[in-house]
């Protein structure tokens, strides 16, 4: 997909941006435009952007300046273009603009419009029609006009302050969602089910289930349904290495015996589970034990080890986590992942809570053993779409994934 993106108005001169709080229009139009140019690119997109640098113009008048964005974008044949603002005028919230009602561009922009009001927790201003708007008589594709927040309203320019990624991630996230919609209707059917409050669960056979190695940005990853796997850690020059016991496809990735001994959980028998083929049966199996090796393990298909949780059937205590080598902090309140054994088949679990509720949840699920997974800032749940993830873009190690 081939994405214009406008960083609304230019740095100095003609055609500048409103001003409030101690912020210009300009600077935070261009510091959200460069974060949606970057994710975009992870994920395999084209971008194009009407100001390369914070202190690029366009055009030498106001008009110029409108239509030679248009015409950029007309030029490069882009499939839509997105025009990112800031709004003032004493009011507050998000609103995005656009052209007319009933095609493409209000669809993108329904799907921005909810993302950004859903993720920055903005006033929901909706989506208006403005028809007399320059970049929608000149563009020749879809074009959404997004007035991310009001920069003379003191708590929304805090938010274009403090957080241009999360509105930046917020727009990526509305815009693909035409995208992924359409991949659903085609015939692929989302499998991951959503319970009240935000509870995401997934039971996966064992054979349908692996381990992927990736080492790549989370929102990178090539395949239609994961999430974040193990915990791991992070090279001077930037790329991952597994931290415990992990294997892929039949294949050790790392055991904590082999771990290098700076890494805190080196030589620790830790709580992992792992998915076996019995070729007697011709069946494949999942399993938790406490161990620091894999390589004794028959027909081993995957592993993968985390926080213990739950061990058959007992709440595991904070001292016992700190002694397979967890700091602790790992389980502060934020997004966490979970995989757990449940009927003889694994059930991944993703909520939003802290160490006090993740027991008493998963037995609520009928889950009596399960580790935690990384998560926070690594976490990401993607089936065909990304269902949840917090906002960070971060590189990680492994995912697992699944068939239906």
């Amino acid at each position: 997909m081939k994405v214009f993106i406008d960083a609304g108005h230019n740095y100095t001169g003609h055609d500048t941006g409103a001003q409030g709080n101690g912020l210009k229009e300009q600077e935070v139009s261009f510091t959200i435009a460069d974060y949606l140019r970057l994710l975009l690119l992870e994920a395999g997109h084209n971008v194009k952007m009407s100001r390369n640098s914070m202190t690029d113009s366009v055009g030498n008048t106001v008009s110029s300046s409108i239509g030679g964005r248009a015409a950029q974008a007309n030029e490069w044949g882009a499939d839509v273009f997105l025009s990112i603002h800031c709004n003032a005028g004493g009011g507050r919230g998000t609103e995005c603009l656009i052209y007319g009602r009933g095609g493409t561009s209000e669809e993108y922009a329904t799907g921005i419009q909810r993302t950004i009001v859903d993720r920055l927790g903005t006033m929901n201003r909706g989506v208006k029609v403005r028809a007399e708007l320059g970049v929608w008589r000149l563009t020749s594709m879809p074009a959404v006009l997004i007035e991310t927040a009001f920069i003379d309203n003191e708590a929304d320019a805090r938010l274009l302050r403090d957080q241009p990624e999360n509105f930046a991630l917020a727009i990526f996230e509305g815009l693909l969602e035409k995208m992924d919609q359409k991949s659903i209707e085609n015939n692929t059917n989302q499998t991951v089910m959503r319970l009240p409050s935000e509870v995401y669960v997934q039971e996966i056979e064992p054979e349908n289930f692996d381990i992927l190695v990736c080492d790549a940005k989370k929102r990178s990853v090539a395949k239609n349904r994961y999430f974040n796997g193990g915990y791991f850690a992070v090279q001077a020059d930037g790329s991952t290495i597994p931290v415990g016991n992990l294997a892929s496809e039949g294949v050790i990735v790392a055991q904590a015996k082999d771990n290098p001994a700076w890494i805190n959980l080196s030589q620790k028998a830790l709580t992992t589970i792992y998915t076996v083929k019995d070729y007697e049966k011709d069946r494949f199996f999942c399993y938790i034990s406490k161990t620091d090796r894999l390589e004794n393990i028959p027909g081993l298909r995957s592993a993968i080890s985390g926080i213990p949780i739950i061990f058959n059937g007992k709440f595991v205590p904070y001292e016992a986590i700190l002694a397979e080598g967890y700091f602790g902090n790992e389980l502060y309140d934020t997004w966490h992942g979970f995989l757990g054994i449940r009927n003889q088949k694994l059930c991944y679990v993703a909520m939003k809570c802290g160490f006090e509720e993740m027991c008493w949840a998963l037995v609520a699920l009928g889950i009596y053993d399960a580790i935690k997974l990384d998560g926070g800032g690594s976490f990401i749940l993607h089936d065909i779409k990304e269902l949840s993830g917090t906002y960070e873009n971060r590189r990680i190690h492994n995912v697992g994934v699944w068939t239906s």
